[in-house]
């Protein structure tokens, strides 16, 4: 079953010219994965050590500003520093609507932004907002990373501290984060969402959206506050028809057949069904998935909070 959609042409705003971010210095500590806490003239930043290299994660929230981070002149350098990536990411997409959807990710109250910098150069970034849909707290993921620093484990790393920092936020208020949700042509974007402990279940891989009626609810809900270009959403299997056939495919993703647990998922979301969910890449297809999260432990948190913004 389909629900059709009418294409959203909500104008966004600009913001103001860039100011400077810098670090300050810090020894590193040895370990597998570290995380130590810097500052920075933004807020709270973390290393992080990845399978063979060292990160430094900035990271940002925008608070209760009814734009986001495109409110908030202070943090005015994040959009051309943020712009820059997604355009070198994406070299092949719409300039305009790469630079369109960008803004959109920015402009979202209670957004946690994670800039990824690697030897003091930007090499990526996570953009969480949370969004309330139906009133129920929905963290939202939209990841990008060079090419070369692909595997490096940034994408779960930064999707899990965002969860954490979005459940902290809300249990301040004696309220609980039990959903997130992307949008993704990439199978590495699921795989890397399987094995974060937190998470309990993900639709539409471990279970369909038809079998549970509030994850099926809610997944429509995102779908409406986030969606490019949708021609329609099928209700069982998250997959939004034409949804990038403007701006353009995810064409930093390459379907990998000697990595067998990404390339199973590819399969399964390009297959046609009964076996798969008919995802058409070059026709500008998603797969939209939702996920339910464990409850929160907080005492085995190792970042530091930053405070809600004005």
């Amino acid at each position: 079953m389909e629900e059709s959609l009418q294409q959203n042409n909500n104008e966004l705003d600009v913001i103001r010219a860039p100011s400077s971010v810098s670090f300050s210095h810090s020894d590193r500590e040895q370990g597998p994965r570290l995380e130590a806490e810097l500052l920075f003239s933004g807020g709270v930043a973390v290393l992080f050590r990845g399978k063979d290299r060292d990160y430094q994660i900035e990271i940002y929230r925008s608070g209760c500003t009814k734009d986001g981070f495109l409110g908030l002149p202070e943090y005015s350098g994040l959009e051309e520093i943020v712009r820059g990536l997604y355009l070198g990411i994406y070299p092949d997409r719409d300039r305009d609507l790469s630079i369109a959807r960008m803004k959109q990710g920015l402009s979202h109250p209670r957004t946690i932004l994670e800039l990824v910098r690697y030897e003091g150069v930007p090499v990526g970034f996570g953009i969480f907002p949370r969004l309330l849909v139906s009133g129920e707290p929905v963290v939202y993921s939209s990841r990008a990373f060079e090419l070369e620093h692909e595997g490096q484990g940034l994408g779960t790393h930064v999707l899990k501290e965002a969860i954490r920092l979005h459940q902290e936020s809300l249990a301040k208020s004696h309220r609980s984060l039990r959903w997130g949700a992307l949008m993704t042509q990439n199978a590495l974007s699921v795989l890397t969402l399987q094995k974060i402990p937190m998470v309990e279940i993900d639709y539409p891989f471990r279970r369909l959206f038809s079998e549970d009626r509030e994850a099926q609810s809610l997944m429509l809900g995102v779908h409406r506050e986030v969606y490019l270009s949708s021609l329609s959403i099928d209700t069982t299997t998250g997959v939004s028809r034409g949804e990038l056939r403007e701006l353009g495919m995810n064409e930093a993703y390459r379907p990998n057949r000697d990595h067998q647990k990404a390339w199973a998922i590819h399969q399964r979301m390009v297959s046609l069904p009964p076996h798969g969910f008919g995802m058409n890449r070059e026709a500008g297809d998603v797969v939209y998935v939702l996920f339910k999260l464990r409850k929160p432990n907080f005492a085995d948190t190792s970042v530091a909070f930053l405070p809600e913004a004005a």
